[in-house]
């Protein structure tokens, strides 16, 4: 059983939306963002986001 959901900025640690992110030029704060979201999705049973936003 797959359960998909937009883990769009956080999960239940909310960062800024992707459009913030993107203007801060932090790749490492992007990437330590995108890496406590889906550690936090993962552990509720989300195996599949609808991310990254374009």
């Amino acid at each position: 059983l797959i359960f998909g959901f937009d883990v769009i900025h956080g999960y239940s640690t909310i960062s800024p939306i992707p459009l913030a992110e993107s203007a801060s030029w932090d790749m490492d704060a992007i990437k330590l963002s995108s890496k406590i979201a889906a550690m936090e999705a993962a552990a509720s049973g989300i195996n599949w986001t609808f991310a990254p936003m374009v």
